[in-house]
C-alpha cells in the first residue's frame, strides 16, 4: 500500500467481511471517505508486519474479534502504539462480545480503564450524556426509547480514569473515548451489525436505532474533520398549519405570538391554505407585514383536502400544484404578503406522482411530517437517504422532515445530521398562550449554539454539504432546484457543485446567475464546476425541461361547494367549538366525512 496524501480510513477484518464490516465501509462512503479493507487470516497479509499496511491510513478500524486473531497470527504484538506509528492517529476497536477474550483485551489497550464487559439486559433507553460535548453537539444530553438486542453489552470503567462517556444504554457505557499512546481511541462496544447505506428505516426507526449508526458517524467526523460531508447551516423553523390570517385564529393570537417571537429571536412560517387566499383582509395585512420575514407563509396544499397530493394523474396533480401557486401570487398581490414555493401536504399525504408535478409545477421544495409516499411500498428510505439533509429519491425535489414538539429530542438528532430542524404545531398549542411555543424555541436554541431562524425560502436553498476532496479542492452538494451559494474564503477558490437528479428527463438547462454552464449527467447526479472570487455570491437554477403549459384546475361546481363547507366547518371547529369538547368531536367527524367525500 503506498503513501498518499488523501484520508484513508483501514479497516482490517479477519476471514470474510462480516455485515457490520461491510456496512461500516458504506456509512464512510456515505460520508465522502475512501476505505482500504486489509484482510487477516489464511489467505490475509502475514508476510509483514500489520503496522506497514498502515503507513497511508488517517483512521483504523478493526474488530475485536479481528484484533485478537491479528495478535495470534503474530501480526502485532498487542501494543496499541505499533498501530500508530504511521499515519494512523485514530483508530476504532468494536464488536465486542461479553467474553475473556475480548474483557482481558479491553483491559489490556485501555490500561485497565475498562475492567469488565458486561451483558446489558433489556435495555429500552440509550442516551448521550454530557461528557460526549462536540463530538455528539446537540445530542449531548439526550435520550431516546430503543429496541433492545439480545447480544447488548456494555464497559464497566475504572473511576477516576479520565474515560469520555459518549453514548450509554440503559446506564452503562457503550461507546467511550480516550488516549492511548498519545492518540484518540473508540471503544464501541455493540455485538450485532450495524445498519448499511441500504438498511430500509422505517418513519419511526431512525430515533429508536440511532445507537446503531450514531457512533460510525461520531469516529468518522472526528478522525477525517473537514473531510466529510457536512451542512454548516444550521437553521430552524416553527411551521403553524392552517391558519388564517387574523389577529386571533382559535387559540392563536398572533399579536401574542409575535412579542414571543421578537423576545426570542425566532421565525414562524404558516402553512397557509391556498384557497383562502381572498379572505386575508388589507387590515390584517397590514398587522401581519411588520414582521416579514420572521413571519412568513408557505403553501399549505390546494384546497385542503383529503389525500389531494396522494392521488390522481400527473396531469391532475400538476394542474393542483399551479392552482395553489397562482392563488399564492394572488393573495401576495393583494395583500403584499408573500410565500415561498414550498409545499406542506395536507395530512402529510403524498404521491411519486405528486413530488413529479410539484418539481414540474417550479416548486423549491416539500417540508412533510411523513416521508414516504402513498404510493410506495413499505413505509422506509434507506440509511443513505435518511443521512442527508432532505430526501431527494423522489424526482430530484427535496423533501425536509418536520415534527412535532413532543418528538422535540428528535430534531437534536436531525440537527446532528445536518438537518435543519421544524417544529409543526396547530393552533391548539397555543391554548394556554405561549408558553409552550416558548419552551420549544429556547430547547432548540440551547441544544445548538448559533441556531438561526430564517423564512424556508432562505433557509432551504442554502442547505448543501461540503468536504474537501482528495486534491485539495472544495465539494458542494446542494438539494434544491434554486440554490443560494457565497464564497466564506478571502481568496479565490474553485468548487465542485452537485446536485442529486434521479430523474434526467425532468432537467433542462443549469445556469450561475442566470447564465448556462456544461454540467455532467452520470448516475443520477449533475455536476459542474465553478471559480468563485473571494467573498463571491452565486444563484444556481436546475431548470426544469418542458414545463407544464395551459394546464388548469377546474373541478366541478359540485366538488367546490363541499370544499367551501368543509373549509367553514373547520374553521368553527378550531374558533369555537375547540372550546367545548363534545361539540368539538362532533363537528370532526363531520368534517372528515367531507373531506372523504370531496376527493
Amino acid at each position: 500500500m503506498s503513501r498518499t496524501m488523501s484520508p484513508l480510513l483501514v479497516l482490517v477484518h479477519h476471514e470474510e467481511k462480516s455485515e457490520t464490516e461491510q456496512n461500516l465501509c458504506g456509512i464512510a462512503g456515505i460520508l465522502g471517505i475512501e476505505t482500504v479493507l486489509v484482510r487477516v487470516g489464511p489467505l490475509g497479509v502475514t508476510a509483514d508486519p500489520l503496522p506497514h499496511q498502515l503507513q497511508a491510513a488517517t483512521a483504523l478500524a478493526i474488530s475485536a474479534s479481528a484484533f485478537c486473531a491479528v495478535e495470534t497470527l503474530g501480526l502485532i504484538s498487542g501494543d496499541l502504539s505499533e498501530l500508530t506509528r504511521g499515519a494512523a492517529k485514530n483508530i476504532l476497536l468494536y464488536g465486542f462480545q461479553s467474553n475473556r477474550a475480548h474483557a482481558d483485551l479491553v483491559a489490556r489497550l485501555t490500561g485497565a480503564a475498562v475492567r469488565a464487559i458486561t451483558a446489558i439486559p433489556n435495555a429500552t433507553r440509550s442516551s448521550f450524556p454530557r461528557d460526549g460535548g462536540p463530538l455528539v453537539g446537540p445530542l449531548s444530553g439526550c435520550d431516546f426509547e430503543r429496541e433492545p438486542a439480545p447480544l447488548d453489552v456494555g464497559f464497566e470503567l475504572e473511576a477516576g480514569t479520565g474515560v469520555q462517556r459518549i453514548l450509554e444504554v440503559g446506564h452503562t457505557p457503550v461507546f467511550i473515548r480516550l488516549e492511548r499512546a498519545g492518540n484518540p481511541l473508540f471503544l464501541w462496544a455493540h455485538a450485532d451489525p450495524i445498519p448499511g447505506p441500504e438498511t430500509p428505516i422505517a418513519e419511526a426507526d431512525l430515533v429508536r436505532r440511532c445507537d446503531r449508526f450514531v457512533p460510525a458517524l461520531v469516529f468518522l467526523r472526528s478522525a477525517f474533520d473537514g473531510h466529510c460531508w457536512e451542512n454548516p447551516i444550521k437553521t430552524a423553523r416553527v411551521i403553524i398549519d392552517d391558519p388564517l390570517l387574523k389577529r386571533r385564529y382559535g387559540f392563536i393570537r398572533y399579536e401574542e405570538l409575535f412579542r414571543s417571537m421578537r423576545r426570542l429571536g425566532c421565525g414562524v412560517t404558516t402553512a397557509f391554505i391556498p384557497w383562502n387566499w381572498q379572505r386575508t383582509t388589507r387590515r390584517y395585512a397590514r398587522l401581519f407585514a411588520p414582521f416579514l420575514p420572521d413571519h412568513s407563509l408557505c403553501v399549505h396544499g390546494c384546497d385542503h383536502t383529503g389525500n389531494e397530493f396522494g392521488e390522481g394523474s400527473e396531469y391532475q396533480l400538476a394542474a393542483k400544484a399551479l392552482a395553489a401557486l397562482e392563488r399564492m401570487d394572488n393573495h401576495r398581490d393583494r395583500t403584499a404578503l408573500g410565500s415561498s414555493r414550498v409545499m406542506v401536504f395536507p395530512q402529510g399525504k403524498f404521491s411519486t406522482v405528486a413530488m413529479r408535478a410539484l418539481r414540474r409545477a417550479g416548486f423549491l421544495a416539500v417540508v412533510n411530517t411523513t416521508r414516504v409516499p402513498v404510493d410506495c411500498p413499505g413505509d422506509a428510505v434507506t440509511l443513505a437517504q435518511e443521512l442527508q439533509p432532505a430526501v431527494t429519491c423522489y424526482s430530484g425535489l427535496p423533501l425536509f422532515k418536520r415534527r412535532y414538539p413532543a418528538d422535540l429530542q428528535a430534531c437534536a438528532l436531525d440537527l446532528f445530521l445536518g438537518r435543519p430542524a421544524h417544529i409543526v404545531e396547530h393552533h391548539g398549542w397555543f391554548r394556554h398562550g405561549c408558553g409552550d411555543f416558548e419552551r420549544c424555541v429556547e430547547w432548540l436554541k440551547a441544544v445548538q449554539p448559533g441556531l438561526s431562524w430564517p423564512s424556508l425560502e432562505v433557509a432551504l436553498p442554502r442547505q448543501h454539504l461540503r468536504r474537501m476532496s482528495t486534491g485539495g479542492g472544495i465539494e458542494i452538494q446542494f438539494f434544491t432546484p434554486q440554490f443560494s451559494f457565497e464564497n466564506p474564503l478571502d481568496q479565490a477558490a474553485s468548487y465542485v457543485f452537485s446536485k442529486p437528479e434521479p430523474d434526467p428527463s425532468l432537467v433542462g438547462s443549469v445556469t450561475v446567475d442566470g447564465n448556462p454552464v456544461a454540467c455532467d449527467r452520470v448516475d443520477g447526479v449533475v455536476r459542474f464546476c465553478f471559480r468563485l472570487q473571494p467573498r463571491q455570491s452565486m444563484a444556481v437554477a436546475v431548470n426544469v425541461a418542458n414545463c407544464p403549459e395551459g394546464v388548469r384546475w377546474s373541478p366541478p361546481f359540485k366538488y367546490r361547494v363541499r370544499v367551501g363547507l368543509r373549509r367553514a366547518l373547520s374553521e368553527m371547529r378550531d374558533n369555537h367549538l375547540a372550546r367545548h369538547p363534545g361539540a368539538f368531536r362532533a363537528a370532526k367527524a363531520i368534517t372528515g366525512a367531507l373531506r372523504a367525500r370531496s376527493r
